[in-house]
């Protein structure tokens, strides 16, 4: 499972934490704090190596990368918190809310 979502991540990258949850919770059944350790960890692999093409080929743009590194750094904080002391089924629902939301928003522009 993990080698075809690497396929689709290196490829596409949108939407790819969402498989990555999908595939743990359904076939492996983890919890979404174990998940969400795992799949960053996954994201963070590859974006490095991506990174590294990207710096090398001179396509950064170095203002807006960092500052979205700040506010995903800032997010990735806040929630880390969060979710350690909020029942995990709540956290499940928010994952599918924030999920079909997004998807709703791809599709209608």
């Amino acid at each position: 499972t993990f080698f075809f979502i690497g396929i689709y991540g290196g490829f596409i990258q949108a939407g790819v934490g969402y498989i990555i949850i999908a595939s743990m919770s359904f076939i492996h059944n983890y919890g979404m704090v174990k998940i969400n350790m795992i799949k960053s960890l996954t994201v963070l692999i590859y974006t490095l190596s991506a990174l590294g093409i990207f710096i090398y080929s001179g396509l950064i743009n170095w203002e807006l990368g960092l500052a979205l590194a700040a506010g995903n750094g800032a997010g990735g904080w806040l929630t880390s918190r969060w979710s350690t002391k909020v029942n995990e089924k709540y956290i499940r629902y928010f994952v599918m809310v924030t999920a079909i939301a997004f998807a709703i928003k791809l599709f209608l522009g």
